[in-house]
């Protein structure tokens, strides 16, 4: 698995509790490896972003806030051009013995 970044165009949805989110066209653990929680960083629309990829309705997507999106200008039913890369270390990255102490 390779924590390379990803870059796709995705159109702004919301969810049924109101949450507005970008859908991936993947699923995380198969593109950067299987993870209890995906902490992310990149862009949409060249505008910084840091979240946590979540479980959504029809897939996996990050949550977008509305401050976030009143700042930036992105709103429900934009496409946005989206790159998204693992955050932090990975386990791939780190010496034998640690890394399978984690998996533990």
């Amino acid at each position: 698995m390779s924590p390379a970044a990803q870059t796709f165009v995705a159109v702004v949805a919301m969810g049924p509790n109101r949450r507005v989110f970008v859908p991936l066209p993947f699923v995380p653990d198969d593109v950067w490896g299987t993870k209890a929680d995906h902490h992310v960083a990149g862009t949409i629309n060249s505008m910084p972003v840091r979240a946590v990829v979540e479980s959504l309705w029809s897939g996996f997507g990050i949550i977008i806030g509305p401050t976030w999106r009143r700042d930036f200008g992105v709103d429900v039913g934009d496409e946005v051009t989206v790159m998204l890369a693992p955050e932090g270390p990975q386990r791939d990255d780190l010496a034998e013995d640690f890394r399978v102490a984690l998996e533990r």
